[in-house]
C-alpha cells in the first residue's frame, strides 16, 4: 500500500472555530486574521459582537480629542481621535461599539444664548454616526439620562430613550432612529436622586438612588414601581448598580454603605419582583460599575470559573495649591482572593462598551500592547 498523503485547507476552518481562535487574540492580530484568505475575512465580519468594557480616559491636560481606551481584562491600550467627545460633551450610554452622546452649545445670536442640546449616535470602529433631533426643551446637560436598544438584526441602534429629571420629576423621551420623533412620557411618582436607565425590547427600566426601579411599557403607556430592598441592605444608603446580563436579563448589584456587604438580585421572568441570587451567581464574572447613577455605564461579562472581580469607578474633587481637580478611582475587587487594587486617575473616567472590533478604527492613532498599557 503506498503512503497516503493528506493535506489540510485552512481556509476551510468552522467560522466558530476561528472566532474562539479570535477571542484569544490581541487586537492587531484580531484585526491581522481577515487578511489571511477570503474565507478568513468573511467569517471574520460575521464576528458575533459581545460586550467589551474599555476604560475610556482623558486627562484635563490633554488639550487634543484623543482619548485613551484600555481593556483591564487583556491589559491592552489605544488612542482614539474622536472630535465628537470634547468638552461640554456627556457619553451617556454605550453599547458594542455604539456611543449616545449630548452635547450642550447655544444657538447664537439672537436667541439669548438659550442653551440647546444636540444628541448623536456615534460609532468609532466605522465613523457612523446617526444624527437625533435636539433634546426636546431647553434644558442642561446634567438633566439628562439616556440609553437605546438594537434592532432585530443586533447591530443598528433602534430606539434611542431620553430621560430627563427636574428635581423629583421624571420625563421620558422616546424616538425611533429612522421617524427621529421624540414622544413624551410623564412618570407620576417621585424620584429620590438621579437615576440609571436601560431599554430592553419596548420596556424602559429605571433605577433611582434608592434602589426603586420603575418600569415604563412603551406599547401600553403604563409604568409599575418595584421597591427597593430597604430591610436587606439600609437601601437608602446603599450603591446601587443596574445592568444587563449576557442573557438579557435585568440584573441589580447592591453594596451597603460600609461597603462590608454585597446582594445580587434579577428581576424575575414575570419582572413583578426582584429575585436575590446567592454568592455563587457572582462568580465566573467580571462587574464593571461606575457610579451609583448618572452617566456611567455598568456591565457584566463572562469569564472563566476562577476569575470573579468588581471593577468600580468612583469620581472625587481633590484640592490642590493651583486649585481643585477632578479625578477616578479605580478599585478591583478579587471576590476569590479577597483583595483589592487601587489606582487614582486624574480627570474623568468612564466604563465604554466598545464590542469586538472587526476593524481597526480610522481614529486611531496609536496601540498599546499589554505591556505598556
Amino acid at each position: 500500500m503506498g503512503d497516503i498523503t493528506t493535506t489540510s485547507n485552512w481556509s476551510n476552518l468552522p467560522a466558530v472555530l476561528l472566532w474562539n481562535i479570535k477571542d484569544r487574540l490581541n487586537m492587531l492580530d484580531t484585526h491581522r486574521v481577515a487578511f489571511v484568505c477570503k474565507d478568513w475575512k468573511c467569517a471574520s465580519q460575521s464576528y458575533p459582537s459581545k460586550v467589551v468594557p474599555f476604560l475610556m480616559h482623558r486627562s484635563p491636560a490633554n488639550k487634543t480629542l484623543c482619548h485613551f481606551f484600555v481593556d483591564l481584562l487583556t491589559k491592552e491600550g489605544f488612542v482614539l481621535d474622536l472630535p465628537d467627545l470634547h468638552e461640554g460633551t456627556a457619553l451617556l450610554f454605550s453599547r458594542q461599539g455604539w456611543l449616545l452622546v449630548l452635547e450642550s452649545h447655544n444657538v447664537g445670536p439672537g436667541h439669548g444664548d438659550v442653551p440647546k442640546a444636540s444628541i448623536a449616535l456615534l460609532h468609532p470602529e466605522t465613523d457612523a454616526k446617526i444624527i437625533m433631533p435636539p433634546a426636546p426643551k431647553e434644558e442642561t446637560v446634567e438633566q439628562f439620562f439616556g440609553c437605546f436598544s438594537f434592532a432585530d438584526d443586533d447591530c443598528t441602534p433602534h430606539l434611542v430613550v431620553l430621560a430627563k429629571l427636574v428635581e423629583t420629576k421624571l420625563t421620558l423621551y422616546v424616538a425611533d432612529v429612522v421617524d427621529k420623533e421624540w414622544i413624551e412620557h410623564s412618570c407620576a411618582n417621585q424620584i429620590r436622586g438621579n437615576i440609571t436607565v436601560l431599554v430592553i425590547g419596548m420596556k424602559v427600566y429605571c433605577l433611582d438612588t434608592s434602589g426603586r426601579l420603575f418600569i415604563f411599557n412603551i406599547t401600553t403607556l403604563q409604568w409599575t414601581e418595584f421597591p427597593g430592598n430597604a430591610k436587606q441592605l439600609d437601601s437608602d444608603r446603599a450603591h446601587h448598580w443596574m445592568m444587563e446580563s449576557e442573557e438579557g436579563e435585568i440584573m441589580k448589584i447592591e453594596q451597603s454603605s460600609d461597603m462590608t456587604k454585597l446582594s445580587l438580585s434579577k428581576l424575575d421572568e414575570s419582572q413583578s419582583s426582584w429575585k436575590r441570587l446567592g454568592i455563587s451567581a457572582f462568580m465566573g464574572r467580571s462587574w464593571f460599575v461606575g457610579s451609583s447613577v448618572g452617566h456611567d455605564n455598568h456591565f457584566v461579562v463572562k469569564e472563566a470559573a476562577k476569575i470573579t472581580k468588581i471593577h468600580r469607578l468612583s469620581s472625587f474633587c481633590q484640592a490642590s495649591s493651583s486649585g481643585c481637580y477632578m479625578g477616578t478611582d479605580i478599585n478591583i475587587l478579587d471576590l476569590i482572593k479577597g483583595s483589592v487594587i487601587g489606582a487614582e486617575l486624574v480627570g474623568d473616567g468612564q466604563w465604554v462598551d466598545l464590542g469586538r472590533f472587526r476593524n481597526l478604527p480610522p481614529s486611531i492613532m496609536c496601540y498599546l500592547p499589554p505591556s505598556q498599557s
